[in-house]
């Protein structure tokens, strides 16, 4: 009976054995593929791999057409996700690029775009609009017919058109940086930070191309004269008095710029609290602002508290229209417009 086990035990560590190692083997065999394609998947993208830019019209001038931009991609955006995939898994039905725009090298814009479904994992054409012909005909879906559009909310064309109508963008050639990332392979041994230009410079592109643009004095008028972007109506007198002075004023909350106009977008809500007892006043305004990049219109929240007999002095919210980080960006596109100055005080 003794042997028996022994017989036994000894060909189930024999089986046990064999089989463990045959289990290892598989599995080294499987760390040594893995290795070669990560090596593969995270090194720099080849020459077929990267994306190029094709203009809408054979030369971009502003005021003369829409100026767009038409992405090709050698292969879909998931792709690239999938080459350089740092999670356990990218084999999602949507994914992102990252977009950098920079004017003359300062950054103009940076945003993000989700690519869904088919865009995602088939599509390789995609377009971008850089500056619409006129603010008043902004084709949204863009001008190549057909081809998804990377920004909804004039992530480019609204910093451009703020450019074209303020005093810094000169006569002449400009250019235009437009580089694409994706997110897998963005640097993992540095710190994001926008104004630093070696971030970017360590992030392998999908695209990265100059383009150029013409600015004429001609073009530039023919934008402005068209302007229709913003067309505010004047609400002059009674309890805007204060709030015109307020902002008239320039107070040291706004040293940067000055405001021109105001203008009342909404009426007024009182606010209570549980009892019913009135807490303060609020209206959404929009207020015409100047400073050294030109004229915006900027939403605004104003608030006037109430002492139980009547409202105190409007405050406002923060004024979102007197920077811009970096140089040439708009802080905010919900809050912020461009517009003429021309056209502040129509």
């Amino acid at each position: 009976m003794k042997a028996r086990i022994g017989i036994v035990s000894l060909t189930l560590a024999c089986c046990f054995t064999a089989s463990s190692y045959a289990q290892l083997g598989r599995l080294k065999d499987l760390k040594e593929k893995a290795t070669k394609l990560s090596v593969q998947k995270k090194g720099p993208l080849k020459a077929e791999e990267i994306g190029k830019l094709e203009y809408n019209v054979p030369k971009l001038q502003i005021g003369e057409s829409d100026l767009a931009l038409k992405i090709s991609l050698p292969k879909p955006p998931k792709y690239y996700a999938m080459r350089w995939c740092a999670s356990s898994s990218c084999d999602y039905d949507h994914g992102e690029m990252f977009f950098l725009v920079e004017l003359d090298g300062e950054i103009l814009a940076h945003f993000d775009h989700t690519f869904w479904n088919d865009d995602y994992e088939t599509k390789t054409e995609f377009q971008l609009l850089l500056l619409p012909k006129t603010d008043g005909n902004i084709k949204e879906d863009g001008v190549f017919p057909g081809l998804p559009a990377v920004t909804k909310r004039g992530e480019v064309y609204m910093p451009m058109l703020d450019m074209v109508y303020g005093p810094l963008l000169k006569e002449g050639t400009h250019k235009l940086r437009v580089r694409m990332f994706n997110p897998q392979n963005s640097p993992k041994d540095m710190t994001y930070e926008l104004g630093n230009p070696e971030y970017f410079n360590a992030w392998d592109p999908v695209i990265d191309q100059i383009v150029e643009f013409e600015v004429t004095e001609a073009g530039r008028k023919k934008m402005k004269d068209a302007a229709s972007l913003e067309k505010p109506v004047t609400r002059k007198g009674g309890e805007w008095t204060a709030m015109e002075e307020l902002l008239l004023s320039k107070s040291e909350k706004y040293p940067e710029g000055k405001c021109l106009r105001l203008v009342s977008s909404s009426d007024w809500t009182i606010n209570r609290n549980a009892f019913g007892i009135i807490l303060n006043r609020t209206s959404y305004v929009q207020i015409i602002f100047e400073n050294k990049w030109g004229c915006r219109v900027t939403y605004n929240k104003v608030t006037e508290q109430y002492d139980g007999s009547s409202y105190g002095k409007p405050k406002m919210g923060n004024m979102h229209g007197t920077i811009k980080t970096p140089p040439h960006m708009l802080v905010e596109l919900t809050n912020d417009k461009p517009i003429p100055c021309e056209k502040a005080n129509e």
